[in-house]
This record gives structure tokens, sequence and C-alpha cells, in this order.
């Protein structure tokens, strides 16, 4: 993983390094133990999750005779104070499979 040195971060470690040694010990720390977590754990195990869930539900799908896959560009997989806009997606697009599912 790089990191590059922008110039906020390069006036943050000028200004560290005109501190203490424990000012410096301290930031050093806190900032490899932020890069332990990037990107968060959480996420790594949420988009492992949705792989494997992805691919159950294509085993599922091969028999149905109508499949619909809304999508939301932008959407992540904690955006649950978006319910509104994902049912919204859905009826969207059961709503333009109707002839088909009538048939």
């Amino acid at each position: 993983m790089t990191s590059s040195v922008t110039p906020f971060r390069l006036a943050a470690l000028e200004l560290m390094a005109r501190r203490s040694f424990p000012i410096r010990l301290a930031y050093w720390v806190g900032h490899e133990a932020s890069r332990l977590f990037d990107p968060p754990v959480t996420h790594i195990l949420m988009r492992s999750m949705q792989t494997m869930e992805f691919k159950l539900a294509e085993m599922e799908c091969q028999d149905a005779d109508v499949v619909l896959r809304p999508t939301v560009p932008g959407a992540a997989w904690d955006e649950f104070y978006r319910a509104a806009r994902f049912i919204k997606r859905g009826e969207e697009t059961a709503e333009e499979a109707l002839p088909k599912i009538k048939q």
C-alpha cells in the first residue's frame, strides 16, 4: 500500500517534527494503527458476504421465469437510512418488467 504526501500531511509532519518525542510517538502509533484498518474490516467482511450472497442468488435465479435486478448506483451496504430509495427503485424495476411478468 502506498501513501501520498499531501500538503496538509506534510505540514502536519513538519509540525510533529518540532514536537517532543512522546507527541511524535503518539502521532506515529495513531497513524500506523489507522493503516491496519484501512479499508475498515467491517467493509471487507460485508463485501465478502455480499459476494457469497450474489453467487447463491445467481444459482437460485437460473430456474426463474423472470428475474428482477434493481440497481441503485452509488449505494453502499450500510445505507439503511435510505430504504425508501431502494424500495422505489425496486418498484420501478417491477413496473418495467410487468409485460414480461404477465406472459
